[in-house]
């Protein structure tokens, strides 16, 4: 649950941090659009790449924004330094959906 947590924070502050950018909130409903009509042609390929193109915009400008603080911040990859790198740390139990 941790990583979750974690996980959940970040995209609420990489949200807050983007959305400050003027112009950004009519190019984020731009990139949901994109991804909404690519649904409606029933096109997952279409809608996968609009869905990536989108969260690639978005870590360019938080990148571009601060980088001092994206060096700060470990990768999404690893592990919070209260669970440390040793996987065995994970709570054991039924896996997430």
């Amino acid at each position: 649950m941790r990583i979750m947590q974690t996980l959940n924070d970040l995209l609420i502050e990489s949200r807050t941090r983007a959305l400050r950018q003027r112009g950004r909130p009519e190019r984020s409903v731009q990139g949901h659009e994109a991804v909404v009509a690519a649904l409606r042609r029933r096109d997952p390929d279409g809608a996968a790449g609009a869905m990536h193109t989108h969260i690639d915009q978005i870590a360019e400008l938080l990148q571009h924004e601060a980088p001092s603080r994206a060096r700060r911040r470990p990768s999404v990859g690893s592990a919070p330094p209260s669970l440390g790198s040793n996987q065995s740390e994970l709570p054991r139990g039924k896996p997430a959906s």
